[in-house]
């Protein structure tokens, strides 16, 4: 982050996410409605382990006030996603017998 910009980030929350077989995550994002100011600015995802069937992570972006595009990213071992912590997301249900292990991380400025 601090490649891009003069501003500093501090890790603010941290969560392990499983997903045992048909259970899914519902839309949320990570803005505190009665705290802006020490709301997250960025979030993301790091999967530890995901079943042979990938499950996706759908983004969802409003765009003049009333357009929304969604954004499919199949979750996939070892790999890192980062977006905006505004941004409504979801985890689709885990069709696989192996549960879905997920680290769920968002940074607030400094």
């Amino acid at each position: 982050w601090k490649i891009f910009t003069e501003t500093q980030v501090t890790n603010f929350k941290k969560a392990f996410l499983i997903q045992e077989l048909n259970q899914s995550i519902n839309s949320h994002h990570h803005i505190l409605s009665n705290d802006l100011l020490n709301s997250p600015i960025i979030s993301g995802i790091y999967t530890i382990d995901c079943g042979e069937t990938p499950t996706d992570l759908e983004i969802e972006d409003t765009f003049k006030r009333f357009q929304t595009q969604k954004i499919r990213i199949p979750m996939k071992k070892n790999n890192f996603i980062f977006f905006n912590s505004d941004l409504n997301h979801y985890f689709e249900a885990n069709q696989n017998k192996e549960p879905l292990i997920n680290l769920s991380f968002s940074f607030v400025p400094k």
